[in-house]
């Protein structure tokens, strides 16, 4: 009996953790990850990771990526009005740069948003949505725990052995 009432807490108290998928997200301060583009689902090759934004609310900035290139610029906010300036940091790629550019033009062509929930709607001066943007939840710091030992003199040399004559 006491194990039930014990599992029963544990149950009422986790489920007060949950994110409820129709509680609406903040646009700032939010990890957006990209789902869609005009309606279609995003590809990603293996060695990229998905294009993200992350717009910080205090100095209207906003950092991401775009596939391959990490991306940064400012945004404007006005009601539901959005637009962004952008700059993209270069490097080569080895896969496609399609995706990426359409991401980069329909971000420059935002005109305003829309939160359904944790799905974030970038549209045009058409009012369709362009970019369908989805919360990651974070995972804090304090969630790791972090534990570092110096290596010892012998695994930082590895299978190298001091030289103790410089004339060998």
């Amino acid at each position: 009996m006491l194990y039930r009432c014990g599992l029963l807490t544990l149950l009422i108290s986790l489920s007060g953790c949950q994110h409820s998928p129709t509680q609406p997200t903040s646009l700032t301060n939010t990890h957006w990850q990209l789902r869609q583009i005009d309606g279609q689902p995003i590809t990603l090759p293996t060695d990229q990771p998905a294009p993200f934004l992350w717009l910080l609310a205090d100095d209207y900035v906003l950092n991401g990526a775009g596939g391959c290139n990490r991306l940064g610029g400012v945004y404007q906010l006005k009601r539901h009005q959005l637009s962004f300036r952008l700059f993209a940091i270069k490097k080569a790629c080895l896969t496609d740069f399609g995706q990426e550019q359409q991401v980069m033009q329909r971000l420059e062509d935002t005109t305003s948003y829309r939160i359904d929930g944790t799905r974030l709607q970038l549209r045009g001066k058409d009012h369709n949505t362009h970019l369908l943007f989805e919360a990651k939840p974070i995972v804090t710091p304090s969630v790791f725990t972090w534990s570092h030992q110096a290596p010892t003199p012998d695994e930082r040399l590895g299978d190298r052995q001091p030289r103790t004559n410089m004339a060998d």
